[in-house]
């Protein structure tokens, strides 16, 4: 009796390990997410701190409802250049995507934007139409340049890993927060909705578009005087992003 006692606490153990080791077994055969991009899948905005990703970000949203383990490689202030070289020279982010299940790319808006931001903010909000309108028709050949460069990250992608299914979020207007009839918000619609037309002709069996062109119709979906998502804009980020997954 006293024997059998004896093994009872290493039995304990002996179950306990291979209780654990089932667990990390179960997370390890997990299909993985890995998100690319931004400020907008970084999250900015949600929570106080800039050292990592927030996990209420719309990619750790997908990866709860569909059970996937998620890696956040996006950066705050990048541009498309930025993630084309990461991805041509970066050991980091050539091994994440080579191993992932899943992509989303959600990146350009600062390709675009930051000038128009800039020249805002810089003005005191007191921006005339006719310097409104130089500045959005200046970035034709930066759309220009944000489409081809967009084209070169999928194909890189879809090299290095042509298993993976890709999500390529497009553009919403993020300067709605200025009001519907703001010249800004008025003269810089037409050219993000050229530049998802244009997304659309890219043409890889595994790429699909999610369409974020919503978020930007209404502030609610915005963080107030800002033009990153809210909560509720990452929650229907997160929800488009699944019906282009399926």
């Amino acid at each position: 009796m006293k024997r059998i006692l004896k093994l009872l606490p290493l039995l304990l153990v002996v179950s306990l390990f291979f209780t654990t080791s089932g667990f990390a077994k179960s997370e390890n055969a997990k299909k993985s997410l890995v998100a690319l991009g931004d400020s907008i899948p970084f999250g900015y905005g949600l929570t106080d701190s800039m050292d990592e990703p927030s996990r209420d970000a719309f990619p750790y949203l997908i990866g709860e409802a569909a059970d996937l383990r998620v890696r956040n490689l996006a950066v705050p202030g990048w541009k498309t250049s930025d993630l084309l070289n990461a991805l041509n020279h970066d050991q980091k982010f050539i091994q994440a995507v080579s191993k992932a299940d899943y992509i989303t790319l959600n990146i350009g808006s600062n390709d675009l934007l930051k000038s128009i931001k800039d020249a805002y903010v810089a003005s005191g909000g007191n921006l005339d139409n006719e310097a409104i309108i130089r500045l959005i028709n200046s970035l034709g050949p930066s759309a220009q340049i944000l489409q081809l460069n967009i084209s070169l990250i999928v194909g890189k992608i879809n090299a290095l890993n042509p298993h993976a299914k890709i999500v390529l979020y497009n553009f919403y207007n993020p300067f709605l927060f200025l009001g519907e009839s703001h010249p800004i918000n008025l003269l810089g619609n037409p050219l993000i909705q050229t530049i998802n037309h244009a997304l659309e002709g890219l043409n890889y069996p595994n790429l699909a578009i999610a369409n974020a062109y919503v978020i930007g119709l209404s502030p609610f979906y915005l963080l107030p005087g800002d033009i990153h998502p809210s909560l509720a804009g990452h929650e229907l980020l997160a929800n488009i992003g699944l019906n282009a997954l399926k």
